[in-house]
């Protein structure tokens, strides 16, 4: 379902998901109802809204990024 005003949904990677402005755009992504995926550390703390696909890498390491 779209929110009103929105004429089409994303699929949304928000890297460093667990960060402030990240968590953020997390949980607004979510709640216009787009498809999102948080991605961070391994080590990070992260909550995330129901339906958010987590997916948790080293961003500097050439085999997560091309498994991504």
């Amino acid at each position: 379902m779209k929110p009103e005003g929105y004429d089409r949904l994303m699929k949304i990677a928000v890297l460093g998901a667990s960060g402030g402005c990240g968590k953020q755009l997390v949980e607004l992504a979510a709640k216009r109802g787009h498809v999102v995926t948080a991605v961070a550390r391994p080590t990070s703390k992260l909550e995330v809204p129901p339906g958010v696909k987590v997916d948790r890498g080293d961003l500097t390491s050439a085999e997560f990024l091309r498994a991504w």
